[in-house]
């Protein structure tokens, strides 16, 4: 593994542990296994720590959607697909889960024209204004939309972590059909 790598998976335990601000770089180090000096090596500050953890998800997920869009889909399908994949990742990751919660506020405010959300929102807006195109969605704002369901989405994150029994899979499957069937 590579240094950079082993400096931000460490930081994601002590960030999710600690906290953003109570975390310091010594103790990243020292879960790193590393000098705090080679942290400064690769980063500017603890803050470029954290903007490059969000960054790197941020370009997981928007790679996984150009993926998508090669595919025949549908836009329902499509979106059911990046929640498993999102769903899915932080599962196999609660550390990543309690840090994308709990930090995207300090993220977003040292960070101008960052999206916390890591392109959710955008990538989500953007399925919903192609399917009205194409007539799979009706006439609505595709980007309150988007603000809507993303707002299930951190909520499912923020259930499951509190509740290890609550099921991801089973949340996923209801914000699809609450989209697919509405709720009237």
């Amino acid at each position: 593994m590579d240094k950079v790598q082993l400096i931000l998976d460490a930081a994601i335990t002590v960030f999710a542990e600690k906290g953003f601000h109570k975390t310091t770089t010594t103790e990243i180090a020292k879960q790193a296994g590393v000098a705090v000096g080679t942290i400064y090596n690769y980063f500017a500050s603890k803050d470029e720590v954290l903007e490059r953890i969000f960054a790197l998800e941020a370009e997981k997920r928007q790679a996984y959607a150009r993926e998508l869009d090669k595919e025949p889909y549908s836009a329902v399908d499509k979106l059911e697909l990046l929640l498993q994949l999102h769903f899915s990742a932080l599962a196999n990751n609660p550390d990543l889960a309690r840090v994308i919660l709990a930090e995207k506020s300090v993220v977003l405010k040292q960070s101008e024209g960052f999206c916390p959300d890591g392109g959710l929102v955008q990538i989500i807006e953007a399925l919903l204004q192609q399917s009205q195109k194409i007539g799979e969605f009706r006439g609505i704002c595709p980007y309150t939309s988007a603000l809507l369901i993303f707002g299930m989405i951190e909520i499912v994150m923020a259930k499951s972590l509190n509740q290890p029994e609550f099921n991801m899979e089973d949340a996923t499957r209801e914000i699809v059909q609450l989209l697919r069937q509405g709720i009237v």
